[in-house]
């Protein structure tokens, strides 16, 4: 699998504190859901890749859909937002995972 990262729009951790802050954005956590319990970016929602498309429908079509994974070389995130755009959801993809996350000093949900 190829993504084509260069459709999506990449936004920062800082970048995503100010869109949730604005609720302007939709967090979504599409790793696997036993990951997402260990403990997940505040605010994020979790579907889990293989489920996306159950859980479609649930999403906001006035919000812009935020997701991440693992890290920047996840592809589970890119998988996610090109299924998303195909039906007409702005998507924007956080660079970093839950990793970096941390390392930036900031706290998970669990």
């Amino acid at each position: 699998y190829r993504p084509q990262r260069h459709r999506f729009t990449r936004i920062t951790q800082d970048e995503l504190h100010g869109w949730m802050q604005r609720n302007e954005a939709v967090l979504i956590d599409v790793r696997p859901a036993v990951e997402y319990k260990a403990g997940h970016l505040p605010g994020s929602i979790s579907i889990p890749i293989d489920n996306l498309n159950e859980h479609i429908a649930e999403l906001p079509k006035g919000k812009t859909v935020v997701a991440y994974c693992r890290g920047p070389y996840c592809v589970y995130a890119d998988q996610a937002l090109e299924l998303l755009m195909d039906q007409g959801y702005p998507v924007a993809r956080l660079e970093e995972g839950v990793a970096e996350w941390l390392e930036e000093g900031y706290s998970l949900e669990s």
